[in-house]
């Protein structure tokens, strides 16, 4: 029952929200995440309110870990002509072994970042606040 409830809510926000979190430049588009690849390589600062472009891709990657977890969790136990197949909790591994690897990769880069650009990320996190440096705001 507990595995279910991720399923149950939804899409995430799709825009028309504030400029930052759920908002319209949330979603990584090929521009905006080659812009930040470029950023990146050269070591250039890309500060930004919201996730970074590479920050969104990861975390649409892990909200479909968590929603591939609660159906492949439901096929292997409510299922009945999938039982004794291994497919539904095999795949069901997997997601969740991905889901814990994106969960390190996210944390490792935020921290990384917070000294690269000299800002606390994580506390931005926790709250849902950050600022831009004052050269850009």
């Amino acid at each position: 029952m507990v595995g279910r409830w991720p399923c149950s809510a939804g899409p995430p926000h799709r825009g028309g929200g504030p400029p930052r979190g759920g908002g319209g430049d949330f979603w990584p588009t090929p521009s905006r995440l080659a812009a930040h690849a470029r950023a990146l390589v050269k070591g250039a600062p890309y500060h930004r309110l919201g996730h970074s472009p590479i920050g969104a891709l990861v975390m649409l990657l892990m909200l479909a870990c968590v929603v591939g977890l609660g159906v492949t969790g439901w096929l292997s136990q409510e299922v009945d002509a999938l039982w004794g197949v291994d497919w539904p909790t095999d795949v069901h591994s997997v997601l969740a072994n991905t889901l814990l690897a994106l969960v390190c990769v996210h944390l490792l880069a935020a921290v990384v970042e917070s000294v690269r650009l000299r800002e606390n990320l994580p506390l931005s996190m926790l709250t849902g606040r950050r600022r831009l440096p004052d050269d850009q705001g």
